[in-house]
């Protein structure tokens, strides 16, 4: 067992004007912004074919049209080309 001052931790002095944590610190990615031109039903219609049709979930079909810049017709268009992965 290791006991005595030199096993113990040192926390620095705290900094208020040091930079806050951030997302970015930890890697984290954005998969999903709602885009204010896409209407609502339309949407909805895009999640429910990417379902029912192709077998995606709600995160992997807005994945997808995030990745084509929310371009529905194009995300329809590239569903079937990938198997999601449950």
């Amino acid at each position: 067992m290791r006991v005595g001052a030199e096993y113990q931790a040192r926390i620095p002095e705290f900094d208020p004007g040091a930079t806050k944590y951030t997302d970015k610190d930890n890697g984290g990615m954005l998969v999903w912004s709602p885009y204010h031109s896409i209407p609502d039903a339309k949407l909805d219609e895009y999640i429910a074919i990417a379902k029912e049709k192709h077998g995606y979930n709600v995160e992997q079909a807005l994945g997808m049209l995030f990745w084509h810049k929310h371009n529905i017709e194009k995300s329809l268009a590239d569903l079937p080309n990938f198997t999601p992965f449950p």
